[in-house]
């Protein structure tokens, strides 16, 4: 496995040789643009590099605590997003067993604050980590996702039920359920995002689980991770590194050109509009989810109106 990194100097430098630009201002800004380019583009393929789960705990770092105040005010805008009631806290000053007992939003749906279910101790400035797997909670369906949440690859419980959720989409939900407000056992999932991505720091995902679950469990998401598009070093696989920036240096040179010949950049400028409207189209394989209607299912199934499993052969949880 390869070490490979690159400093974004660095990086630049090597885009944007080529035009000659690798100490000129401008070069350099064109090379940047490119670096940010051709995230946005390998950001939609799906890289086994770019896997993980939210098993792991996570840090926020320079969190306020007072002694006997269990609020908490996140030290900077939507770290605590990935962050769900009932999951563990550990940090200076924090007693024993402590979880998140609620949470507030701002206006933009990113999270204002938490309450913890226990006060702080002391008070201090310090790092609090916080358990991974998302906590179920009877009658609640909606969860916050992990901030660098890109693309669902699957999702399942691992506590009490142990068993996957498959992907639907709302409108087949709709299609095979009366009464969204039963709660029986779960058996799908979807992702989507209730505050438009404009108007919060990159766009917080949302897990939602179907149907309403009746008892309490944890979930463990696999799925791609965003790239850090600003990291420095860059955000990129060792091996991948100079193909990243070889497909960027690509990018600049089609960017000149398209200053030479104007009829060449409004071509591929197209092209790439075309390209996101296929994108957007398209259907991945785990989301092709065959669903039955109602009517279709009556009389030989019921319809999923009670609290039963969906699939007949599912047991009750």
């Amino acid at each position: 496995m390869s070490n490979l990194s690159i400093t974004r100097a660095d990086a630049k430098k090597y885009i944007a040789r080529p035009v000659g630009g690798a100490g000129l201002l401008d070069s350099l800004a064109m090379a940047e643009e490119a670096i940010l380019r051709g995230f946005a583009d390998w950001q939609d393929r799906d890289w086994e590099f770019l896997l993980r789960d939210n098993t792991s705990t996570f840090a926020v770092n320079n969190c306020i605590l007072n002694s006997g105040n269990p609020v908490v005010t996140a030290p900077s805008a939507s770290v605590f997003d990935g962050i769900n009631a009932g999951i563990t806290v550990i940090g200076t000053n924090i007693p024993a067993n402590t979880t998140v007992l609620s949470f507030t939003r701002n206006a933009d749906r990113s999270i204002a604050s938490i309450t913890l279910s226990a006060n702080p101790t002391g008070s201090t400035t310090t790092t609090l980590t916080f358990g991974g797997l998302i906590p179920v909670v009877a009658g609640q369906t909606d969860y916050n996702l992990p901030t660098d949440f890109g693309k669902h690859y699957g999702v399942r419980f691992v506590s009490a039920l142990k068993w996957p959720l498959d992907f639907i989409r709302f409108r087949d939900w709709n299609k095979v359920t009366l009464d969204q407000t039963i709660q029986g056992t779960p058996e799908a999932y979807t992702i989507f995002n209730i505050s438009s991505a404009l108007s919060q720091n990159k766009g917080t995902f949302q897990l939602r689980i179907l149907r309403v679950p009746q008892k309490s469990d944890s979930i463990r998401v696999d799925y791609y991770r965003r790239f850090d598009e600003m990291a420095d070093p860059l955000d990129m696989y060792g091996p991948y590194l100079y193909k990243f920036l070889d497909y960027c240096r690509g990018l600049l040179i089609t960017t000149r050109r398209g200053f030479d010949d104007p009829a060449l950049a409004l071509s591929d400028s197209n092209r790439a509009l075309a390209k996101a409207k296929e994108d957007d189209e398209n259907v991945t394989e785990d989301e092709i989810v065959h669903m039955k209607s109602q009517m279709e299912m009556w009389p030989q199934y019921r319809l999923t109106w009670n609290n039963g499993p969906f699939y007949p052969d599912y047991g009750g949880w």
